[in-house]
């Protein structure tokens, strides 16, 4: 009896429901990764060199 239609006449549009939590993931896990590396990552003296 569902037809796809809500009230009002207005055609029903489903989106999936993994899509939002799955980009806050990500973002979440890049903007980790790139404060994790700026803290514990080589810094610019260890990449030339200088320290011994």
């Amino acid at each position: 009896m569902n037809s796809g239609y809500g009230f009002g006449g207005n055609e029903v549009k489903e989106e999936s429901s993994w899509r939002y939590p799955l980009g806050i993931f990500m973002a979440t896990l890049i903007l980790c990764a790139i404060f994790l590396y700026y803290y514990v990552g080589p810094s610019v003296e260890e990449i030339r060199g200088d320290l011994p």
